[in-house]
């Protein structure tokens, strides 16, 4: 588990598992030069015009490879690195029935009341708004010129809404997957999906 650090057991800053990714992409690199000029030596190509092959096949982030993942997370871990990633993690106590996080304590009892209260309320927050007419006569309004325009308090709504529903969702993903939050995790996924 390159994203572990192996003395404590919590989980590596982006910025330190970033160096793990570098390590991959350049044993990739070297492996793709030896075949190259093995291939050359063998009288089956140029080098030069083979590992520009190679790379394009395989080195490019926007491509749906292994490689092409990693390259992908590692700009990802730079942009996330630079900016402020807390170093908080959720920790279980020795009997894993308390869960703390920073000076918080949530005790397994109460995790599946946090789930039904929280899905309770994401219930609430979504459901009056799924009917499409009352979304459209809420949101749009007509002009003296028979024009169509948007209601700006009425999207500002929709965006707080939005985002308390976002929180309950967040919740309700991470605390029922059985495995403690890490604030560095969820600034990524915030940080990918603004």
């Amino acid at each position: 588990m390159l994203s572990v650090k192996p003395y404590t057991k919590t989980w590596k800053e982006p910025g330190n598992y970033n160096s793990c990714l570098s390590g991959v992409i350049w044993v990739v690199q070297l492996i793709i030069f030896y075949a190259s000029a093995y291939l050359e030596k063998a009288e089956q190509g140029d080098t030069l015009e083979r590992i520009e092959q190679y790379c394009g096949q395989f080195l490019k982030q926007d491509t749906e490879t292994p490689m092409g993942e990693i390259l992908g997370w590692r700009l990802l871990l730079f942009t996330v690195s630079k900016e402020v990633v807390g170093p908080h993690q959720a920790q279980w106590d020795v009997d894993e029935k308390v869960l703390t996080y920073r000076d918080v304590d949530l005790h397994i009892d109460h995790v599946p009341r946090l789930l039904l209260s929280d899905f309770q309320q994401a219930q609430y927050l979504l459901l009056p708004r799924m009917h499409s007419k009352p979304l459209r006569d809420s949101f749009l309004e007509i002009t003296a010129d028979d024009a169509r325009a948007w209601r700006g308090k009425a999207i500002e709504r929709y965006e707080a809404v939005a985002d308390e529903f976002l929180k309950r969702l967040l919740v309700l993903i991470h605390m029922s997957s059985s495995q403690p939050l890490r604030e560095s995790e969820l600034f990524s996924v915030t940080w990918r999906n603004t």
